[in-house]
């Protein structure tokens, strides 16, 4: 987005704010509000959406897209949604709105939030980043946080850092809806394979790398795309890259028939994770949803003392916490997804497990329905 649309987004929703107070609300409307990735439907907000269509069908739910595409889906599907490129209008009227990130210029509106934060992350976020402790933003944060009924966690270290990122109390243990489907992996690529020409019994390696700040991310030398699609002939495996969001450096060379960059053809990374035999990652935040599946990851950390000098602050000491293994060079890289005998070490498995349980204290598929059951209890 660029800084010209930012400011159009911002005024949209100083302007919604005021006339929060003039519109009356809707008794029992629930609206979604995307705020991370307003483009897809994705993340949390889809996973509990989509539940309370199928548990609750007589709710009023509504989504507000802020793309054509996403709104044609979802009318097609017979889902309630508004089309709202710029003013966010469908929010005006609802008794409660949900959200996955937060719009500091809506903290001063007459707002009932649900924060269904987007990721379990390592960053320091909101006003844990020392960067937007004070000043305007900082009151607008609060503002916005104070007006949440609850926001969602997924463990008791995860609420710490939630409770202290947005200045409250009002945190609950529910686990992430995101997550659910990774408990029923049958929802994830299913038949995908065909359609991207590998066959089904093939290895899915997934490189879901986060974004750096500063730019001018180059994982991979020209010469290891070479190699690598040796490798993946050899081994019956495919190389799948699903770039962040903002992430527009890494490139992807095509011309390779087992690497494919499926950024723009997967909406929803969890039905991708459902999928993936293993995962190559670095500081990202989807570590911590892939556990979950019990599958092996590697930190693929080639720029570690850049990344952490330039980039914004972690809450965590990240060597402490990852279980690893950490690899900084390519032939690592391809000596450990060659041989994966380090993910039975004993030493490992309870590093894994560490990992898993600070991060997760439900690991049952049920999050969308906690989370519901709060959601209609506030109503």
């Amino acid at each position: 987005m660029s800084a010209f649309d930012n400011i159009l987004r911002v005024l949209a929703e100083l302007s919604a704010s005021g006339l929060s107070y003039l519109v009356p609300k809707k008794k029992g409307l629930i609206v979604f509000l995307p705020c991370h990735d307003p483009d897809k439907f994705n993340g949390n907000l889809r996973a509990l959406f989509l539940y309370l269509a199928s548990e609750f069908p007589s709710q009023q739910t509504r989504w507000v897209a802020n793309n054509r595409a996403t709104f044609l889906d979802l009318k097609d599907g017979g889902h309630g949604v508004s089309y709202a490129k710029q003013f966010p209008w469908p929010i005006l009227r609802a008794e409660q709105v949900i959200v996955d990130a937060v719009r500091p210029a809506l903290g001063i509106g007459r707002f009932r939030f649900v924060q269904l934060w987007h990721g379990a992350g390592f960053k320091n976020i909101g006003l844990l980043n020392p960067n937007k402790k004070y000043g305007l933003y900082a009151f607008l944060y609060r503002a916005f946080s104070s007006r949440c009924v609850f926001i969602i966690a997924g463990s008791n270290e995860d609420r710490t850092r939630i409770s202290a990122a947005f200045g409250t109390e009002r945190v609950v243990i529910t686990g992430l809806p995101r997550n659910d489907v990774l408990f029923n992996p049958a929802f994830g690529l299913g038949r995908g394979q065909q359609r991207f020409g590998w066959s089904g019994q093939s290895r899915i390696v997934v490189y879901a790398p986060t974004f750096r700040e500063t730019g001018g991310a180059n994982p991979f030398s020209q010469g290891f795309w070479e190699r690598l699609e040796d490798f993946l002939t050899l081994t019956d495996s495919v190389f799948l890259v699903k770039k962040h969001p903002l992430d527009c450096d890494l490139e992807v060379p095509s011309g390779y028939s087992r690497i494919l960059d499926v950024t723009g053809l997967v909406s929803e990374v969890q039905d991708l994770l459902g999928r993936t035999d293993i995962l190559i990652s670095d500081y990202s935040a989807i570590v911590t949803d892939f556990v979950v599946t019990g599958k092996p990851i590697l930190f693929y950390t080639y720029d570690w003392d850049r990344y952490l000098a330039n980039c914004r602050s972690s809450y965590y000491d990240l060597k402490t916490v990852l279980p690893g293994p950490f690899v900084a060079t390519e032939e690592e890289l391809l000596v450990r997804l060659g041989d994966l005998s380090w993910f039975f070490e004993s030493d490992y498995r309870i590093l894994y497990q560490r990992f898993v349980e600070r991060f997760h204290f439900h690991r049952d598929g049920f999050a969308s329905q906690r989370v519901a059951k709060i959601l209609m209890s506030k109503k």
